[in-house]
């Protein structure tokens, strides 16, 4: 984590005498404006989930289906991915994700299936998943715009716009904490205010995380999005006279990353922990 250290470090060294103003090109205003999705991109995301909800109830009719994550929370970026859970009996897990995973296949053969699914894949882990990437199809009467070469700031836009293009989708089974995490991020929201401040902080530095650090990404060993909104709960409720914008917010945690000891300890909605402690905690 020294990469991250050293961008946090020069990060910091922009002239911005201490203090980020909101105005001018500081202003994160604009930027949220960009950042924040949009109601046709949040449509598109909730067709998405409504098309995997209805295979869910096909491969397992006991099943009840959520959607966790950054999409109910509105606090994704146009790379983030969507997470969808489904409770159901237990015994009955294997039998799922072996019928889903072939609906599935038949629906990435179907050309008047309104998704183009591929990469449909299973992984058999301690927490079951099953994967698969998709782009959402249009009318027919043109095809989607190849996103994979534009810039980020052109993505923004086309995710603005409703496209949903080579987005991962994650469908897990009695992920309960998942959904509760997303309960406790709303309701904390809800208690800090000041128009979504924690929210729009999340955003704000999610997007540099990704953008310009590139240290977002859990399946990599790096930062994982959970992770990043613990973090900026903390830089909040620790800092909640300073950090009363979101600009404020990341310089916080620019200055938190660039001396965080990485090696020894974690981070809690209360501050640093020693690593230590947490392994002894477990062991009891």
């Amino acid at each position: 984590m020294l990469d991250l250290q050293r961008q946090a470090h020069i990060a910091l060294s922009l002239p911005q005498s201490g203090c980020p103003e909101e105005s001018g090109i500081f202003s994160s205003t604009n930027l949220l404006r960009i950042l924040h999705p949009s109601n046709r991109a949040q449509r598109a995301r909730e067709f998405v989930y409504q098309f995997f909800e209805k295979r869910i109830q096909q491969a397992e009719k006991s099943a009840t289906p959520f959607i966790f994550g950054s999409v109910p929370l509105r606090t994704y970026l146009p790379d983030g991915d969507i997470d969808i859970g489904a409770l159901l009996n237990p015994r009955s897990i294997p039998q799922f994700f072996t019928r889903l995973r072939t609906i599935l296949t038949h629906e990435s053969e179907d050309l008047a299936c309104p998704l183009e699914i591929k990469s449909i894949q299973f992984i058999n882990a301690e927490i079951k998943l099953l994967k698969c990437v998709v782009s959402l199809k249009d009318d027919g009467s043109s095809s989607l715009p190849d996103t994979s070469a534009l810039s980020h700031v052109s993505k923004l836009k086309h995710a603005r716009l409703g496209v949903v293009e080579n987005i991962l989708v994650d469908i897990s089974v009695n992920t309960t904490a998942a959904l509760a995490t997303v309960c406790f991020f709303e309701e904390i929201d809800r208690e800090i205010g000041r128009n979504h401040l924690f929210k729009r902080s999340v955003l704000l530095i999610k997007s540099w995380c990704l953008y310009e650090s590139r240290i977002l990404a859990s399946h990599h060993a790096l930062l994982s999005t959970y992770a990043l909104e613990t973090l900026v709960l903390y830089i909040i409720n620790m800092y909640h006279r300073y950090a009363t914008a979101p600009l404020k917010v990341l310089y916080k945690c620019l200055e938190f990353l660039g001396r965080f000891d990485w090696d020894n300890d974690g981070i809690t909605g209360r501050g640093p922990v020693r690593i230590d402690s947490l392994k002894s905690a477990e062991r009891k």
